[in-house]
Parts: C-alpha cells; sequence; structure tokens
C-alpha cells in the first residue's frame, strides 16, 4: 500500500506561526545558496549544508514542546523546552543566510564595479528588488542596465530603493550603473480588469487572454473558529475519538462558531508595473490587522501579504485566509516532500483530510488554463471550507476554495497554547496558458532577488578567499 499520509497532529504546526515561517525562509536561503548560478557548493562548506539540514529535519518532527505545553503553558519548564524546538529554525535560518551572502560575494566579487541583481530561481522573475538607500550613492537616481541600455527608475521607499526587475532568467546576472539622472517609467495602461466591491477591495481580475478569472470571490477573506464555552480542547479530544459521525458533528455544531472578519474601505495606489490595494481587517480577536493586494499590471499575477496581531488568549482557536479561485475548477494537485498527490484521491485510508500538509503550492490544470497558488510561510491548507475536527471523507463540492491555516492552537498537547503578537503570511496566485513544473515556478514566485553593489575598491584575494567564500 502506498499513498501520501497527512497526520491528525501536523496542525499543531501552526501553533507556532513565526517559527514555521523562520524554519521555511531558512530552507528558500539554502536553495538559494545551492543554485547552479554560483556554482557547486565547494567541500568545506558542505558541514554547514549538513548542519542545516539536520537542525531543520529536527524542527520538522511533529511534537513542539513539552507534555504539559497545554495544561502548565508559562511554566519554566514548557518555555525552556520550546526555545530548544524554536532554535531549530531561528538557527538554520541565520546559517542560511550567512552561507548565501557568502556565494553571493564569492560570485560577484571578480566582476567590474557596479550593482548586480541574481536570480536563483529556476524559473524567469518579473518582480521588485530592493537595496538599502545607505548603500548607493545618496544622489543616485536612476539604474542603467549594462547590457542593454534601459534605465530602470529608482523609488525612494523610507530606507531602501525599490526598482523592477524586467524577466530576469533563471539562474543567472543582471548587471546595472547607478546615475544621477532622473527617469520616470512611464505608466503602463496595461491592466487587467476588476470587479470591485462596495469598500473597493477586488473580487475578481482578468488578463487579456483568460477565459475565466485569476480569482472569482474572496481574496485573502479572514475567518476563526473558536469553541463555545463549555466546550474546550476535551471537547476536541473527544471528537476526534467519537467513532460515530452522526454524534460528533451534533457535537461539532453545538460546540463551534465560525466568525468572519469585516473589513474598512480600501485604497489604491498606482505604480507603472503594479496596482496595490491595501485594507484593514477588522475581526474580535485581532489587535490590528491589514491585508495587502499587489497585482501585476502586464501579467496574471497576484501577490497578497496579510499581516495581524493576535490577542493573547488560551482558548483553541483556529485561523484562516481563504481564497477563491473560479468556480469549476478542479481538486488542486498539492505536493509533499517533493511528491506530487491529488488530496483525498492519492492517500493513505485513514490519513487526515480535514487539512493538509504541503510543499507550499497548489496546481489547478485546466483546459482554460493552469493556475498556481503559492504559501511562503503557512504550510496547511483545507479544501472547500475549514472542516475543523470534521474527519472529513468525502471530497468537496467547493473545489475552487482553498484554505491557508495560519493559526491552530487546538491540540490536545505538545504544541504552543498562545502564540501571539504580529504575525504575517504572504501568498501568491498566477495564471498561465500551460504549467509544467509548478514546483520550480513556485520557487520563483517567492524568490528574493538578490542585490549586491560590488565597489571601484576590492578587497585583497586573500581576504575574500578566507573571509567570503564558503
Amino acid at each position: 500500500m502506498q499513498g501520501e499520509w497527512t497526520d491528525w497532529w501536523a496542525n499543531g504546526d501552526a501553533s507556532s506561526p513565526r517559527e514555521v515561517a523562520a524554519s521555511r525562509r531558512a530552507k528558500r536561503f539554502l536553495a538559494a545558496a545551492e543554485a547552479p548560478v554560483f556554482g557547486p557548493i565547494p567541500p568545506q562548506a558542505q558541514p554547514a549544508v549538513a548542519s542545516i539540514l539536520k537542525d531543520l529535519c529536527l524542527f520538522d518532527e511533529h511534537t513542539w514542546g513539552a507534555a504539559g505545553s497545554v495544561s502548565a503553558p508559562y511554566s519554566l519548564q514548557t518555555q525552556g523546552q520550546f526555545v530548544e524546538k524554536s532554535d531549530l529554525a531561528y538557527k538554520p535560518m541565520g546559517m542560511s543566510e550567512g552561507l548565501l551572502s557568502r556565494r553571493l560575494r564569492a560570485r560577484v566579487d571578480p566582476l567590474p564595479e557596479g550593482l548586480y541583481v541574481v536570480n536563483t530561481a529556476p524559473a524567469e522573475v518579473s518582480d521588485w528588488a530592493t537595496i538599502g538607500a545607505s548603500e548607493l550613492n545618496a544622489q543616485s537616481r536612476s539604474l542603467v542596465d549594462a547590457q542593454s541600455g534601459k534605465r530602470v527608475e529608482l523609488r525612494r521607499e523610507g530606507g531602501a530603493f525599490r526598482f523592477w526587475l524586467d524577466q530576469l532568467p533563471a539562474n543567472s546576472v543582471r548587471a546595472y550603473r547607478a546615475e544621477t539622472t532622473a527617469v520616470t517609467a512611464p505608466a503602463s495602461e496595461e491592466k487587467p480588469e476588476l470587479n470591485l466591491d462596495a469598500l473597493g477591495w477586488p473580487l475578481s481580475a482578468a488578463w487579456p487572454g483568460m477565459k475565466k478569472p485569476l480569482f472569482d470571490g474572496g481574496l485573502g477573506d479572514f475567518l476563526s473558529v473558536g469553541v463555545v464555552p463549555p466546550a474546550d480542547r476535551n471537547t476536541i479530544a473527544r471528537l476526534h475519538a467519537n467513532p460515530d459521525a452522526e454524534k460528533r458533528e451534533a457535537i461539532r455544531r453545538a460546540s463551534f462558531r465560525e466568525t468572519a472578519a469585516a473589513y474598512a474601505a480600501a485604497n489604491v495606489q498606482l505604480t507603472p508595473h503594479t496596482l496595490v490595494y491595501q485594507q484593514e481587517i477588522r475581526h474580535g480577536r485581532l489587535a490590528q490587522a491589514t491585508r495587502r493586494l499587489e497585482l501585476w499590471r502586464r501579467q496574471p499575477r497576484a501577490r497578497l501579504t496579510v499581516r495581524f496581531d493576535r490577542l493573547s488568549a488560551l482558548a483553541p482557536e483556529v485561523f484562516f485566509l481563504a481564497f477563491a479561485l473560479p468556480e469549476g475548477s478542479p481538486m488542486p494537485v498539492f505536493s509533499s516532500g517533493g511528491v506530487p498527490f491529488t488530496p483525498y484521491r492519492d492517500q493513505l485510508p485513514g490519513s487526515c483530510r480535514d487539512y493538509f500538509g504541503i510543499d507550499g503550492w497548489a496546481h489547478y490544470p485546466t483546459n482554460e488554463g493552469h493556475w498556481l497558488w503559492v504559501t511562503r510561510d503557512a504550510p496547511l491548507v483545507s479544501v472547500g471550507s475549514p472542516h475543523v475536527v470534521e474527519l472529513h471523507r468525502k471530497e468537496p463540492a467547493q473545489t475552487h476554495r482553498i484554505l491557508a491555516m495560519v493559526f491552530d492552537n487546538s491540540w490536545h498537547t505538545n504544541f504552543v497554547a498562545d502564540s501571539h503578537g504580529t504575525m504575517e503570511f504572504q501568498f501568491d496566485l498566477v495564471w498561465q496558458p500551460a504549467i509544467a513544473n509548478p514546483a520550480d515556478l513556485a520557487q520563483a514566485l517567492v524568490a528574493e532577488p538578490m542585490v549586491l553593489l560590488n565597489p571601484a575598491v576590492r578587497e585583497p584575494r586573500s581576504i575574500v578567499d578566507h573571509l567570503r567564500r564558503p
């Protein structure tokens, strides 16, 4: 017998969203450091790679701390064990970032003076790149592509400059030189056809050549599922152990309340390359919350960033962000450990279907084109609806609706009882006529273009080899 197996307690991963985000960031840094654009990893760097992978592997093990983490969440024993657990995410994040920095410096150092952008992803990137304002001459106003001679606008935003990368090939390096001549990118007339709600938030967006929109309905709609007292974690434990589906569903209906968010009026910012919508999220369990949607003008692509401040509470609850693709979309294809699978169909009997642990993407192939949804930070998803403790079995009717589980402290033990404070999650959605390799495209969508200024005055080769080269 073979198939995908999601464990019933994997939802505990969502009890510490920041640490999970750090572990996923570490994996992206390590993948970038091993990209072909830098050449083979030298032998002397292999022990560091092995140490990073070992820590990340242990972090992904299902237990998140002490057996008393729920009954005594603030005890020194519980806090100490979680320090040990979280270190397995933060330490490899720092180590992999350091390794990537050294790989970047060693790759760019032999090149002439200039500003270099490196795409470490296995697919083309069109996105914003960022460099600290202090790293450029204070009089810098534009960049010039060293190969094409095309001028690129530098946009000052706070303490950094942003500039647009257009079609930077996979595993490639592009050189620029900074100039004091100001240039303003022409305002593009291209933009998607939008349908806005009464508050000005996009409900759907379609680009030329598409028979169906990129999304159609909610995009990052926030909702929570919490217990109704006297229901508590013991109620959830009994639900998991109850074999009678009818009795279990009766308890569920009485024990849980689903609460959607309200929203303020959206505001929009126009750039030459994207449209940016921002909106305040209002919900009783959040101190502050916003969602930011960036739509690419010239290609069917969207990026959603949600940031919220969870109020401290020990009561079990689950937070979701819901995304609606066009109705009629098929069951998506997920991937776990690099192995694609179709949920409900490719799973071992008895494995969890309330939610799924995925590598970070959902692929929707159709006759009208292919949709790819990518989650940067939250690796647990549900299809159709929240399915909290449903012990769900049948395929849902709303296969076009995917929900990211961004917080869940409802498991009975061994997980964090009360993560609170600011948390951030980012998602990308793209449409193409066909997607042959969704994993490579997903990696490119969340890639951060590497930007490095190569000065005219260089360090001696011995210093570069000793301090910079891995």
